[in-house]
């Protein structure tokens, strides 16, 4: 069974969730489990795009038929509508875009720090900070080391849309270098940092990616304020 249009995807999101052991229920009822006999193999398609459904790892995982109904991990489902997922286990409530788990804006400090890094240091707000054009700045991070593959990843986990914060040159080095920005693989955006320049605000897409990579060419580079959206 192929399905064609994204809005088939949302039609499908309940019973989805409850084949993955996931109840939405009006109050907090109780999960139960029973096995069953479905047919695998299924692909399914978006816009005529296969869709490869990957779970928060990246690890590809099955979509499968059972009593003819199409499940679809709820993760993948999300993706495909360019929306974030979350799951909350006090009310076994999962969610699809905003909810009281995302809305709002978060510092990088607080939800999601790099889990692998090389090259890079962290600022922190009141503690170890950073100067950009004579400002202090924390809540982000700084490359300071002259190598050549100077990066850092995140686990966005699909929670974010977008990232914003202040990128400029360290002050008292004036170094020239380029920032690029990936989700998922993919360049997202581009920027190059001026060592005279003042410090400029900029915004990252994210689109509910699961992972993000900085790279940087150059040393003595800043990106305060990071704001996860």
């Amino acid at each position: 069974m192929k399905l064609h249009r994204a809005r088939d995807f949302a039609a499908g999101v309940l019973v989805a969730t409850l084949a993955l052991g996931v109840a939405v229920p009006a109050g907090a009822a109780a999960l139960t489990s029973k096995k069953i006999d479905v047919l695998q193999g299924i692909e399914i398609f978006v816009d005529g795009v296969r869709l490869d459904p990957k779970d928060a790892n990246g690890k590809s995982v099955e979509t499968f038929v059972y009593n003819g109904t199409t499940y679809i991990p709820l993760r993948a489902v999300s993706q495909a509508l360019g929306k974030a997922v979350n799951y909350d286990g006090n009310t076994k409530r999962a969610y699809i875009g905003s909810s009281p788990m995302t809305t709002g804006s978060y510092r990088m400090e607080d939800v999601c720090q790099p889990y692998q890094k090389s090259g890079f240091m962290y600022t922190y707000t009141g503690a170890d900070t950073m100067k950009m054009g004579g400002n202090e700045y924390g809540n982000g991070l700084r490359a300071f080391s002259a190598i050549s593959d100077e990066y850092a990843l995140f686990n966005l986990n699909g929670a974010y849309n977008s990232l914003t914060l202040d990128l400029g040159s360290i002050d008292d080095w004036g170094n020239n270098a380029e920032v690029t920005f990936y989700v998922d693989d993919v360049r997202v955006a581009s920027y190059t940092v001026e060592g005279e320049a003042l410090p400029r605000k900029i915004t990252v897409p994210l689109n509910h990616g699961l992972q993000m990579k900085i790279v940087t060419s150059g040393s003595c580079i800043g990106l305060g304020n990071m704001m996860f959206q």
